[in-house]
C-alpha cells in the first residue's frame, strides 16, 4: 500500500501561542483523526521559532511523529534570541535597579543608519553572517559609546544626588532629568515585553519574518513526494507562493465584519492583516470553510470566489472528558469532582486579577463559563452586562470565570471595573486541556454570546462532552448546525440584547436537567461525525485540486 504526503503550512509570527489559539486545537484534531488514515502522512513546514513548541504541543496531545514529520531552518535568527533570552530575564529585572536602568539604550540615540543594520541583522541565523554583521554594526556602535558613557555618568551622578536629600534648585533639576532619563531606559526595555508592536520594532521583525519565509519555501521545495499543501488560515500570503496543489481555510473573516473593533485593538494594523487575509482568498484556487453562511455569505457574495472552488468542511465535536475521565473507584463521580476541583483550584492560584485569590482556591462556588479568547467578535460586553444584571438586580448567586487576557480590550477591563466587579469576574489564562475540562465539568452552565464563528462553536461540543448544558448566541453557524425548533429555543438568546442574553441564562440555570437532557441528544447526533472524517474530507479536497491540475 503506498503512502502518501500531504504537506501543514504553518508560519506563526514568534509571539503567537499556538495552544491558546482555536486554529492550533482544530489542527490538532485533524492529526489525531488522520492518525486512523493507514495511507496518509504529514509533513509540518514552519518557521525556525516555531519547531520546538509545535513539538512539544503536539508530545502533550499526545500526538504520534510517526506519520508527522517537521520542516524548518534549524537555526533562530540571532536578533529573535536576543529578545527571548531578554523576555525570560526581564521578569526577574525590579524596577529602579541600576540593571533595569542601564538594560537598553534610549530610543532618541538609536541612528536609521543602525535601524537599516538590525533590519540586516534580523535575518541572520548562521555564524559567518553574524560575524560579517558584527563587523558592520561596529562602527555605528563606536559613535553610541560616548553616548552611553555619559548616560551611564549621568545617572550615577542622579543617583547620589537623589541620595543627599538636598532641596536646592539643582537638586530639583537633577530629579526632572533622571525622570527623563529613567523614561526612556524603560520605553527601550518594553521592546522585551512586546518589541513586535513598537513602529520601527515592527519594521524590523517584518524583514525577519519574511525573510524566513523566503527560506521556508525554498525548504518546501525540496521536500519530494508531497500531493498537496494545507494552510489553516488565510492570514499569510506567502502559502500562494508553493508551487504544489494548494488548500487553504478561511473559517471567516470577521475583520470586515468587525472592522472598528480589531482597528482599535491591533495598533493601526489592522488593514495590513486585512490586506493579507483578501490577497489570499482572491489568488487560491480551492478553499476550505467550516459552515455553508460563510461559504456563502463572505466568499461567494463579497469576495467573488466561485462557489464549486470552496468546499465546506463541518467540525467534529470535541470531546474534553477523556481529560477529567477517572475510572475504578467504588465512587467514580466523586473522584472526578474531587479532581476537578483540586485543577480549578490550581488554575485560579495562577490568576492575579482578583483580591481574594487564596479564599476561591479552597472554596466551591458555582459559575458561568466562557472559554474564548477576548476579540471584538466575541460580544464581552453584552455578557458583562447580563451578568451584572443578574447579580445585582436577580440575585445570581454566581460568579463568571472567562479565560481571556484580562487586559485584552480596555473597555472589558474598565466596564469591570465602572460596575465594581472586580470579586465576581475571573480571568484564568494558560490553562491546560485538564483544567479546561475540569473548568466545563464544575460550571453550572457554560454560555457563549458570539457574534460571529466560522463554525458551530467549539463551547457547544465541549461542554456537553463533561455533561455540562450550554446557552449560546443565534447566529446563522448555530442554526445551520442545530436545526430543532425546541432545541433552538431553549439554547439561543439574542446577542444584540443583553436582556434577553440575562433571560436565557437565568432559565438555563433554573431549568439545567432539562437543557441538558435536549442538548444530549443532539449531542450524540452530531458524535457520529468523527475527526477521521474530517481528516478524510480535507485529503479529499486537497486530491481534487490536484487532480484538476493534472487534467488542466
Amino acid at each position: 500500500m503506498s503512502v502518501k504526503t500531504y504537506g501543514i503550512y504553518l508560519a506563526y509570527p514568534p509571539n503567537v501561542d499556538l495552544r491558546a489559539e482555536g486554529l492550533g486545537r482544530h489542527l490538532v484534531m485533524l492529526l489525531k483523526g488522520a492518525e486512523r488514515l493507514p495511507d496518509v502522512r504529514f509533513a509540518i513546514a514552519c518557521p525556525s521559532w516555531s519547531r520546538k513548541d509545535i513539538k512539544n504541543y503536539f508530545e502533550t496531545e499526545g500526538l504520534s511523529f510517526q506519520k508527522i514529520e517537521i520542516h524548518s531552518e534549524l537555526k533562530i535568527p540571532y536578533l529573535l534570541r536576543i529578545f527571548m533570552y531578554i523576555s525570560r530575564r526581564r521578569k526577574n529585572l525590579k524596577k529602579g535597579t541600576p540593571l533595569f536602568r542601564y538594560s537598553a539604550i534610549s530610543k532618541k540615540f538609536i541612528s536609521d543608519h543602525l535601524l537599516r543594520l538590525l533590519i540586516q541583522g534580523a535575518c541572520i541565523s548562521s555564524a559567518i553572517s553574524l560575524l560579517l554583521f558584527a563587523a558592520k554594526i561596529f562602527v555605528s556602535l563606536i559613535i553610541l559609546l560616548p553616548l552611553i558613557i555619559i548616560s551611564t555618568i549621568v545617572l550615577i551622578l542622579l543617583k547620589m544626588v537623589k541620595k543627599a536629600k538636598t532641596n536646592s534648585r539643582l537638586s530639583s533639576w537633577m530629579g526632572r532629568a533622571r525622570k527623563t532619563w529613567v523614561q526612556s531606559f524603560n520605553y527601550i526595555l518594553s521592546f522585551a515585553k512586546k518589541p513586535y508592536d513598537d513602529g520601527w520594532m515592527h519594521h524590523i521583525f517584518i524583514a525577519m519574518y519574511d525573510h524566513e519565509m523566503m527560506r521556508l519555501n525554498g525548504i518546501i521545495a525540496a521536500i519530494p513526494n508531497i500531493k498537496g499543501w494545507y494552510c489553516p488560515t488565510a492570514f499569510w500570503p506567502s502559502f500562494n507562493k508553493i508551487n504544489k496543489p494548494r488548500l487553504v481555510c478561511v473559517p471567516d473573516v470577521v475583520l470586515r465584519q468587525f472592522p472598528v473593533g480589531f482597528a482599535r485593538n491591533a495598533n493601526d494594523r489592522f488593514l495590513e492583516t486585512f490586506n493579507k487575509i483578501s490577497k489570499v482568498i482572491k489568488e487560491c484556487r480551492c478553499i476550505a470553510t467550516y459552515s455553508e453562511s460563510v461559504k456563502w455569505g463572505t466568499l461567494v457574495d463579497h469576495y467573488a470566489v466561485p462557489a464549486e472552488s470552496v468546499t465546506v468542511i463541518p467540525h467534529a465535536p470535541i470531546d474534553l472528558k477523556k481529560h477529567i475521565d477517572i475510572k475504578g473507584f467504588t465512587n467514580d463521580r466523586a473522584v472526578v469532582i474531587n479532581f476537578c476541583e483540586k485543577m480549578l483550584g490550581g488554575a485560579i492560584g495562577r490568576s492575579k486579577n482578583n483580591v481574594y485569590i487564596p479564599i476561591l482556591e479552597r472554596a466551591k462556588f458555582k459559575y458561568l463559563f466562557y472559554a474564548s479568547q477576548l476579540r471584538p467578535n466575541k460580544n464581552i460586553i453584552t455578557l458583562l452586562r447580563a451578568f451584572d444584571y443578574l447579580l445585582r438586580q436577580r440575585y445570581l448567586g454566581h460568579k463568571l470565570i472567562l479565560t481571556g487576557q484580562a487586559y485584552a480590550m480596555p473597555e472589558i477591563m474598565e466596564f469591570i471595573l465602572n460596575n465594581k466587579l472586580e470579586c465576581e469576574v475571573l480571568f484564568l489564562n494558560n490553562l491546560s486541556l485538564s483544567e479546561l475540562a475540569a473548568c466545563y465539568k464544575l460550571a453550572d452552565i457554560a454560555v457563549n454570546p458570539s457574534l460571529s464563528e466560522g463554525g458551530l462553536p467549539f463551547t457547544f461540543s465541549e461542554a456537553l462532552s463533561v455533561d455540562t448544558p450550554v446557552v449560546m448566541s443565534r447566529i446563522p453557524v448555530s442554526e445551520e448546525v442545530l436545526t430543532d425548533p425546541k432545541l433552538q429555543s431553549m439554547t439561543f438568546f439574542d446577542p444584540y440584547d443583553w436582556f434577553d442574553c440575562a433571560k436565557k441564562i437565568e432559565w438555563g440555570v433554573m431549568n439545567r436537567q432539562i437543557l441538558l437532557n435536549s442538548q444530549r441528544k443532539a449531542y450524540v447526533k452530531l458524535s457520529k461525525r468523527t475527526w477521521t472524517d474530517v481528516a478524510k474530507d480535507y485529503i479529499d479536497a486537497i486530491d481534487k485540486q490536484a487532480s484538476q491540475i493534472v487534467t488542466a
